[in-house]
């Protein structure tokens, strides 16, 4: 891939856009995130003042910034993409399952949330939802409903989070997206629980069978899993999903369910110690949802 990105330096970065950004996403994932950000600035650094080029740098580049949980850093690259964007209608590219604006928009749209700034957060889903309408491809339609349900379990906005949860889990049914329907299944079953349907605690335990060992990778939903347990009174479980969530180790964003994982044990063994670690996380991590529900732990265990 790099020999070929060689060969096309030179012309727009529209037209190698999808090289680009697939290249830079596969070291994402593959966890090389330095290589990766390097990748997606190679346009800039050879000189280009293409718009493109700094949207894909600067979303890789709060990619990164999430990997290492630093959320202002992460809104400030994302942020920066999307006020990159030309005006007027834009292109939609030739990438199967994707969109490079959808993918610095729901990215933003959580981080902002996780923030606190909701009003924001909501104004980048609009626009990411108008935008998979735009593109009509189901699979990011999917996904801007998956991250609508994620931003909404963070606010503890249980109704939303089942509107968009269920949405996620009949779009990821229809195109036979498996790890898509363990996720939305984990967070429906969450917002059941909060709406006081204990079988939603049935369809969380399913779901996360489904995802198996890869269930280590969403440490937010092992605390929503914790925090059902918590909810329907049985603290002995709710101690035990997130104590061992915390054994495992947190890796890369993983990192941001320390606090809540903290906050359900500590209110799960009564322990106001862990709740102050709790608190003390979320605000190292400037997580002010955590900080919120960390602080009210607190004051509960008073």
């Amino acid at each position: 891939m790099e020999p070929l990105l060689v060969r096309l330096r030179g012309r727009p970065v529209l037209d190698i856009l999808p090289a680009l950004w697939g290249y830079a996403s596969f070291h994402t994932a593959a966890g090389d995130v330095a290589r990766a950000v390097a990748m997606a600035r190679s346009a800039s650094e050879q000189g280009s003042t293409d718009p493109w080029a700094s949207i894909v740098a600067e979303v890789h580049a709060g990619a990164a910034a999430l990997a290492v949980l630093d959320l202002p850093k992460a809104r400030g690259c994302f942020e920066t993409a999307l006020d990159a964007l030309p005006g007027g209608e834009l292109p939609v590219f030739p990438i199967a399952n994707w969109d490079p604006v959808i993918g610095a928009q729901a990215p933003a749209a959580i981080v902002c949330g996780m923030l606190g700034d909701h009003p924001t957060a909501a104004r980048h889903l609009r626009a990411a939802r108008e935008r998979a309408a735009r593109v009509g491809e189901p699979f990011l339609e999917m996904y801007v409903s998956h991250y609508a349900a994620s931003v909404a379990a963070d606010r503890y906005d249980a109704p939303a989070t089942a509107d968009a949860a269920r949405t996620t889990l009949r779009l990821a049914k229809r195109g036979g997206h498996l790890e898509y329907q363990a996720m939305s299944a984990i967070l429906l079953g969450w917002a059941e629980v909060r709406a006081g349907d204990d079988g939603g605690l049935t369809r969380i335990v399913e779901a996360r069978t489904h995802l198996g060992e890869a269930m280590r990778r969403f440490g937010r939903l092992e605390a929503l899993h914790a925090d059902a347990c918590l909810t329907l009174k049985q603290p002995a479980e709710a101690a035990a999903i997130a104590g061992k969530a915390l054994e495992g180790g947190l890796p890369g964003q993983t990192g941001f369910a320390e606090p809540d994982l903290r906050r359900v044990q500590a209110l799960a063994t009564g322990d106001p110690a862990e709740a102050e670690e709790a608190l003390r996380v979320a605000r190292k991590l400037h997580y002010a949802a955590a900080e919120a529900r960390a602080e009210a732990a607190l004051e509960q265990l008073a």
